[in-house]
């Protein structure tokens, strides 16, 4: 069970703490890391588990009234100034990193070293996008021998697809304008189709119609200048047409992109399969027995119950380091223990 949140003081005041142990026990680097939720504290242990032969680190939840709290309430709660080495937060990125000014608190925490967050992504769920999770959730799911689609380029495409949506979605929030709110860009998220590995034409159609009628609000309502500007900041920051959906909603690109290409491709190879068993296999026995192995070696009972494990999978995966954002985030923590 998570602890309750206590602050324990600054950084310099936990690192104390080892002198108040036995002699023994003082080689060992005592770290508190404040996070915000459960799923977080297991997913940043992946980060901590190259410095845990000299270091012991607690992982902090916070809540009020036993209700977690967010970011906000973290950062305001433990206070910036008392961070240090031995005491850190862990946090998803959100817009801090690409939008400037996005919160009050915006340039503080990009200013400190021990915040530890999430870079080059919105939130934790990105790091699950990445074409080779996706590749590797569905051979999970379906045991094909050999996957033809290209999950590269449909993840590639897609982002491509979306940037200017994206973008423009991004500059109208910076001016708390609710014309193209988080809700209505997740709506068109959930447009998003492909016909094998490709994006339909109904979607790539519906994305140019929703582009012309959003950038003429734009035009309507703000300068060019102004909007290209913000091009321009996103563009440095990281952000571009083939990098956006590391930047989205983690929740939106995990449950309205990830899953729907995985559990798309993983349909398709369970049904081939299945087909096979039932055409080859005449022995009842043995072709309920094959059956029945697939279906617990997939955790996946009907067609119905793909899409949970595949939200499932995803979440139980590891850091995969191969990912650039994983290895600058490790970066962070080594120029903070060396």
């Amino acid at each position: 069970m998570a602890d309750k949140l206590n602050s324990g003081g600054s950084s310099e005041f936990l690192e104390a703490r080892k002198y108040f142990y036995p002699q023994e026990q003082r080689l060992i680097d005592r770290v508190e890391i404040f996070v915000e939720d459960e799923v977080d504290s297991a997913f940043w242990r992946y980060f901590l588990e190259e410095f845990t032969t000299h270091k012991e680190f607690t992982i902090r939840v916070l809540r009020t009234n036993e209700e977690l709290n967010g970011k906000d309430a973290l950062i305001s709660r433990i206070g910036l100034n008392t961070l240090g080495p031995n005491k850190l937060i862990a946090i998803d990125s959100d817009y801090d990193y690409i939008i400037d000014n996005y919160h009050a608190y915006t340039n503080d925490l990009r200013n400190c070293p021990y915040v530890i967050h999430t870079i080059d992504t919105y939130s934790i769920e990105n790091y699950k996008v990445h074409p080779v999770l996706l590749r590797r959730a569905i051979y999970m799911c379906s045991f094909c021998d050999l996957i033809t689609e290209d999950i590269d380029n449909m993840l590639y495409s897609f982002s491509q697809s979306y940037y200017h949506l994206f973008a423009m979605h991004l500059f109208l929030m910076n001016k708390h304008d609710n014309q193209y709110t988080q809700s209505k860009f997740k709506a068109d998220l959930h447009k998003l189709q492909f016909n094998g590995d490709l994006i339909t034409q109904n979607t790539l159609d519906y994305i140019s119609s929703r582009e012309k009628i959003i950038k003429q609000y734009i035009s309507q309502h703000y300068s060019e200048t102004e909007y290209n500007n913000f091009i321009v900041s996103l563009n440095n920051n990281g952000v571009s047409n083939n990098t956006c959906w590391q930047y989205m909603n983690g929740h939106d690109i995990l449950e309205k992109v990830a899953i729907k290409i995985t559990q798309s491709i993983s349909s398709r190879y369970r049904n081939k399969y299945i087909e096979w068993v039932h055409s080859h296999i005449s022995q009842k026995t043995r072709k309920d027995n094959l059956l029945k192995k697939f279906y617990n070696t997939t955790g996946v009972g009907s067609v119905h119950q793909l899409r949970d494990r595949l939200i499932e999978i995803f979440y139980d995966f590891p850091v995969d380091f191969r990912f650039v954002p994983a290895q600058k985030t490790q970066s962070q923590l080594h120029k903070i223990w060396g």
